[in-house]
């Protein structure tokens, strides 16, 4: 029988459990988090679904078993490294799952790079847009143009500084491309309080470029959130996918003709579910890699914690997103 574990059982964690309990072999199932309120509420979700697993609630890290198959790692940024230390140096793990951001010092990305090499643990970070259908139909396309993209992203107050990183990921995806270039010159001269406790916010656009020539750039403007838009354009064809409300595809051809079509939006609960199936059929998923995501995640914090650190006038190494 598998035994996977889900380390942090907030709103994250707790839609990772859903997910691993609609897969259908058995299961051990292990949930980990230091606040008996979060295990409560990940306790009362796990009963949203109907499984055959075993669920274990748990705040001792001595109530694990010594090997372990899917590990998710749903903490916060702050305290990741030492939970994927703590995790490596106790137990095997085959699979690791991490979410993003993943850190928020420049130096972890260097450490926890080593010890998994060290280690030989196969991971991954979440970066769930790669595994939503309709992007992968968008990348086919763009595959078949054979050319570099540009790609913008408009919404307001959705979380850049949290949320930024998904984007550029996407269009490193979209494209088959590393980021070369990037920047926060863009990015408004204030720090905002974010949403989540003892972290912040920016509003603004991040811009940049790929290796292959591809351009991006990123915003997050004041306002109401509701949609979110991303323009996506490769030689004569363009693509506009909205999220948020009116979860659509419109697709413009060489000729400029469109083409409007409708996508089901595939939640956390339900992309973990295919996760564990590929993982456990292929050894390998839709998700980047640890290497790919930190060819993108370390220019992207080393250029907000910049910005952190001028408009702050701390000069700190720790930028506190996550």
């Amino acid at each position: 029988m598998k035994n996977n574990l889900i380390v942090g059982a907030g709103q994250l964690g707790s839609r990772h459990l859903q997910g691993l309990l609609k897969y259908n072999k058995p299961q051990n199932i292990f949930v980990i988090d230091p606040s008996v309120e979060s295990l409560r509420i990940a306790q009362q979700r796990s009963g949203e679904v109907e499984h055959m697993h075993k669920v274990y609630f748990v705040s001792n890290w001595d109530k694990l078993p010594n090997n372990i198959d899917i590990a998710i790692i749903a903490t916060n940024a702050g305290v990741r490294e030492s939970v994927v230390t703590k995790l490596l140096e106790d137990h095997a793990v085959k699979f690791l799952i991490l979410e993003k951001v993943l850190f928020q010092k420049q130096k972890s990305y260097d450490e926890v790079r080593a010890m998994l090499l060290d280690k030989g643990v196969a991971t991954w970070v979440n970066h769930p847009r790669r595994m939503m259908r309709h992007f992968q139909q968008i990348k086919q396309e763009i595959q078949s143009v054979g050319t570099s993209i540009t790609l913008h992203t408009y919404g307001m107050n959705w979380g850049l500084a949290c949320n930024g990183i998904h984007f550029i990921d996407l269009v490193s995806y979209l494209s088959g491309s590393s980021v070369d270039t990037l920047d926060a010159v863009w990015v408004e001269n204030e720090v905002l309080d974010s949403k989540r406790s003892g972290h912040i916010e920016f509003v603004g656009t991040i811009k940049g470029t790929l290796e292959n020539g591809s351009l991006f750039t990123i915003t997050s403007d004041r306002g109401t959130p509701g949609i979110l838009t991303t323009s996506i354009s490769a030689d004569k064809y363009r693509w506009i996918v909205t999220e948020g409300a009116g979860n659509e595809v419109v697709s413009f051809n060489h000729e400029n003709k469109a083409v409007v079509s409708e996508y089901t939006v595939e939640y956390q609960s339900t992309l973990t579910t295919r996760l564990a199936e590929q993982l456990f059929k292929k050894g390998t998923c839709d998700l980047p890699t640890y290497e790919e995501a930190y060819q993108a995640h370390v220019p992207y914090l080393e250029v907000l914690l910049e910005k952190y650190q001028q408009l702050s006038g701390q000069l700190t190494d720790t930028c506190p997103i996550t």
